[in-house]
């Protein structure tokens, strides 16, 4: 099932305002939030246009807790 991010804040552009995380239920338990987890890191970088800082201040998260997720998930620019 398809389920859109809502937006946070007039941050944004277009194409940044909902970031689709797809959820299978079939799946275990830490696969799904772990899909979760990135899809909301991925969503705040790109609204904080890449600055990792502010995408954890935005999370509500320390900026080393954000970088451990970052580092996990191997996110990138090109995902």
């Amino acid at each position: 099932m398809d389920r859109a991010l809502p937006p946070r804040g007039s941050g944004g552009t277009p194409e940044t305002e909902h970031v689709t995380f797809v959820d299978d239920p079939n799946l275990p338990m830490p696969e799904r939030v772990a899909a979760f987890e990135k899809a909301l890191c991925r969503e705040a970088l790109e609204r904080a246009r890449w600055n990792q800082r502010e995408a954890a201040e935005s999370l509500g998260i320390t900026y080393d807790q954000f970088r451990h997720l970052y580092r996990k998930y191997g996110i990138t620019k090109a995902d």
